[in-house]
């Protein structure tokens, strides 16, 4: 069963756009010491830059189109806009009825640039964005900030060293109530991943309806907020209550540091809702590819089924065939699959 996500935003309320720059996007050219990014100009209004950044992008674009280059360039869709105030925050902290979804236009002009490896509008568009982008701002300078900021890992090949990094921090600062309530929250605002968990629960319990011994294998990093309505139903169930064994497959060393506290924490609600329980963590994996079906330790009189959450996105193209090759060779009588239209291992940007 493969579940395609829904593309859900929501704008938190109070929101509002930075002002006299001193709330600059944590992506500053100037910083870098890549040639591709051209240096910022000093300002001092959001409403001063945007607009004139903005009617640099239509000038250019038209100019563009007129001269001809020697290679190829896509029309550049122009920004219909010469005020900040049609794509910024209103009064209230919402986004301006009338705002111009000027973010998305500049992105995928961004990404199939890269793709093309046109160089010179590269340049432009990374400089556009960043002197449109800001962090503090509303929801398309939000929306322009973070991916610009992946845009540029991409084009510069670094995106692993900059999660590498990001990684290392959060570490330090994570604990398992913050990462729960920020999971919590991120399932609040994309109810798809609610509606994954629902669905591969409900596809689970019909088809270990009536076994008595169940082996959930868990290959995701959600921290088994799945589980506890799965638990809830077999506590409910009108025949005897089966034996889980929940084995859970974590690749993510945040979610890594914090499955003894998950694990103590099922356990608890396990015996609290009546259902014989049995945890166990398999841990220390730098991919997926590297799982064994020794390691998992399948027995015979085990119902199994395996529930892939957000997991094979990550896994190579070669390596993806074997991944769900050992799937298939435990035997299981349900796979659930709930994943993201993205590939992760792909080299190419579009």
């Amino acid at each position: 069963m493969k579940l395609s996500s829904a593309k859900i935003s929501k704008e938190s309320k109070g929101a509002s756009p930075s002002h006299g720059g001193h709330h600059k996007n944590s992506f500053h050219s100037k910083r870098q010491s890549h040639h591709s990014i051209l240096p910022l100009q000093p300002v001092d209004q959001l409403e001063q830059w945007s607009s004139v950044a903005v009617d640099m992008y239509n000038n250019s674009s038209s100019n563009n189109n007129d001269n001809n280059h020697h290679h190829h360039q896509p029309q550049t869709s122009h920004i219909s806009t010469s005020r900040s105030s049609d794509y910024s925050a209103g009064g209230d902290g919402e986004p301006s009825a009338t705002g111009n979804k000027w973010a998305s236009r500049l992105l995928n002009e961004c990404a199939r640039a890269i793709s093309d490896k046109d160089s010179s509008k590269i340049h432009h568009l990374l400089w556009m964005l960043n002197e449109l982008a800001s962090p503090y701002g509303d929801c398309e300078q939000k929306l322009a900030s973070y991916f610009l900021q992946a845009l540029f890992c991409k084009a510069t090949e670094s995106g692993q060293r900059c999660f590498k990094t990001l990684t290392l921090v959060a570490e330090k600062s994570h604990c398992f109530d913050s990462a729960r309530k920020l999971i919590l929250k991120f399932q609040e605002v994309s109810p798809w991943t609610t509606f994954g968990h629902v669905a591969a629960n409900g596809a689970i319990l019909e088809a270990l309806d009536g076994e008595p011994k169940l082996h959930i294998i868990d290959i995701s990093n959600t921290l088994c907020t799945q589980w506890p309505t799965l638990l809830e139903a077999l506590a409910t169930r009108n025949d005897d209550t089966p034996h889980l064994k929940l084995t859970v497959v974590v690749t993510a060393n945040i979610v890594r540091s914090m499955m003894k506290e998950i694990s103590q924490r099922m356990e608890k609600f396990a015996r609290l809702m009546g259902v014989p329980f049995e945890f166990n963590v398999i841990s220390g994996l730098i991919h997926l590819g590297q799982l064994t079906k020794e390691a998992l330790g399948v027995v015979e009189d085990e119902v199994v089924a395996v529930n892939c959450m957000g997991a094979l996105r990550g896994v190579s193209v070669e390596e993806r065939t074997a991944v769900i090759g050992m799937f298939r060779s435990l035997g299981p009588k349900v796979v659930t699959v709930v994943e993201e239209e993205a590939d992760f291992s792909s080299s190419q940007v579009l």
